[in-house]
Order: structure tokens, then C-alpha cells, then sequence
């Protein structure tokens, strides 16, 4: 992945990984589309041993992951990050040090892994050629040639819904899709009417679009008390917006029901996956620019 764009997937299903960003493999060539074939197809039988060292150093049977995340970041303040986590079973196992070339048991459980990957030199020497150049190398190049793809930016498509409970509450849905880049602010608010209760707010995830783009919904509950006092808007904010989008609500007679554009596939991504892409990344007033790499979608399972 290049920040949130990815290039490149592959399960073991395939007999080699497929392009999913022309553009990158453009920008790279024929050089970079070798290597990173290479680095994932090394890295399915990497996952397979360590899996099958977690289960028989705890004596596991059954149905268990193993998943690896790893990449490097360059901050617009010009400092550098990169990093490489291991996780069993979805949570943190072990870690490696870039800096000092050293791994990291996460938890006590892990020593067994960490002396057995510290023993191994020669697979040190990769990771140390890999994690300290060869990533920001190709970082450098896709910051530089990609910048009309990495900072575009897609107005969304807005529009609010509703239906109404047995009752007598309404459900009033502000479904926001088609945008990029990412980050955006949605919210519910109550006109001449004060604060809303959160408690009647539901905030759901900014989701992916299969074109690369992004959704959101807001929902707010009402009574039917409520509906009668105020009058409601939905507050649209993104980047690509001249001004903020304001989308009312008032009193209708017709429940309108549609199929909105842009819903595509809602995929899960595990909370340790989250969490290992972005522990360094999220820094505070700054632009991060980020190339990741990791296991294939689904982690590798064994039953």
C-alpha cells in the first residue's frame, strides 16, 4: 500500500500477486513490480513457519492466524519511521527494531520467537537492506511521481434519508459517499434547539468505496416530540468543499427509500491490523506519507 491506495494483492489462491494500481507499477516499473512479487511470495511460507512455530511452542490445535505488518513512513517534517509487527491469534507478538536490529517479544510468551529470528543473520541482513532503503527508496519515488493520484481530491455525493419506527420514532440517515481523500466531518445538528444527546447519535465508520473512494453515515433518533420542536441539518466537511455542505431535514409526508451510489463492499479489518498501520503514523499536524506492507488480506489460517 501507498498511504491508503493499494497497489498490489495476492492470497494463496494465486499462483502470483495481481495489480490493483496501474499507476504505481507505471510510475516504478518493471524493477519494483519484480520485487515486491518476490517480497510476497517469500513472505506466505515466512508466515506458514511462524505459525507453525506459535502452535507447537503452546501446543495449540485448532484454527489459528499469524499476521505480519511492516513499512516506512516520511513525516513533512522530513523524519523517517519504519516498522515491522507480528501478530498470533490478533494480538501483538513480537516486534523488530529497525534501528537496532534487535526483536522485540511483546509479550513474555514470545522470547521462544524472538531468540530464533535473533539467531538467524542472514535473514537480519534483508530486513535491515529492506526496512532502512530499499523502502524509503521506493517511497521517495512514488511521493515524487504520485503526487496527482496520492493528494487528489473527490467531491462527495450527499443525501439525508429516513424511515420511521413502529414507535413513532424516526431514524433520520445522512449518508455521505464518493470522497477523497479520507478524513471528513459529518455530524447531526439541531437548529435553535441547543446540544443533540449523543446517546441518540450513531457515528459509523468511514468506509471504503471499490474505486478507491469513501462513505460514512450518520444516524440520528428522534422522538416523536422531537420531531414536532425542531428542525434538524446534516453538516458536511471535507477538503474538497469550497464551505461547509448543510443538508435540512424538516417536516415531510413521504418516506423516501433508495439505493444510494457509491455503496460498495464493507470489509473488516481487524483491530490489531488497525492499530499496527497506524501506531506511528497519526502525528499530530503532520502529513504523513506511508508505504505498507503486509500479509495478504485474509491472514493465514490453519485448522
Amino acid at each position: 500500500m501507498i498511504n491508503d491506495v493499494q497497489h498490489t494483492y495476492y492470497d494463496s489462491s494465486m499462483e502470483r500477486p495481481v495489480v490493483r494500481a496501474e499507476w504505481v507499477i507505471n510510475i516504478l516499473g518493471t524493477e519494483f513490480w519484480d520485487r515486491q512479487s518476490w517480497l510476497i511470495l517469500s513472505c506466505q511460507p515466512r508466515i506458514r513457519w511462524s505459525l507453525k512455530l506459535a502452535e507447537e511452542h503452546f501446543n495449540h490445535t485448532g484454527t489459528h492466524t499469524y499476521q505480519i505488518a511492516g513499512g516506512c513512513e516520511i513525516h513533512e517534517n522530513g523524519t523517517r519511521d519504519s516498522y515491522l509487527f507480528h501478530a498470533y491469534d490478533g494480538k501483538d507478538f513480537v516486534g523488530f527494531d529497525v534501528n537496532t536490529l534487535s526483536w522485540i517479544a511483546i509479550v513474555p510468551q514470545a522470547n521462544f520467537y524472538k531468540r530464533i529470528r535473533e539467531a538467524d543473520n542472514k535473514r537480519r541482513v534483508v530486513e535491515n537492506e529492506f526496512y532502512r532503503t530499499v523502502c524509503f527508496d521506493w517511497l521517495e519515488t512514488l511521493i515524487h511521481h504520485g503526487r496527482k493520484h496520492l493528494e487528489r481530491k473527490v467531491r462527495p455525493d450527499m443525501a439525508v434519508i429516513w424511515k420511521k419506527n413502529l414507535n413513532s420514532e424516526i431514524h433520520l440517515i445522512c449518508h455521505v459517499t464518493g470522497f477523497y481523500p479520507y478524513e471528513i466531518d459529518v455530524k447531526w445538528i439541531r437548529e435553535g434547539g441547543g446540544s443533540l444527546n449523543e446517546k441518540d447519535v450513531w457515528h459509523g465508520e468511514v468506509l471504503p468505496n471499490e474505486d478507491g473512494t469513501y462513505q460514512q453515515r450518520k444516524t440520528l433518533r428522534l422522538t416523536a416530540k422531537e420531531q414536532d420542536e425542531y428542525k434538524y441539518a446534516c453538516h458536511v466537511q471535507h477538503v474538497s468543499l469550497e464551505e461547509v455542505k448543510v443538508l435540512k431535514w424538516g417536516h415531510v409526508k413521504l418516506c423516501l427509500y433508495a439505493l444510494l451510489p457509491g455503496i460498495h463492499q464493507n470489509y473488516a479489518k481487524s483491530r490489531w491490523q488497525d492499530l499496527a498501520l497506524e501506531r506511528n503514523y497519526r502525528k499530530t499536524g503532520l502529513t504523513v506519507h506511508k508505504l505498507a506492507f503486509r500479509d495478504p488480506q485474509k491472514a493465514y489460517s490453519k485448522s
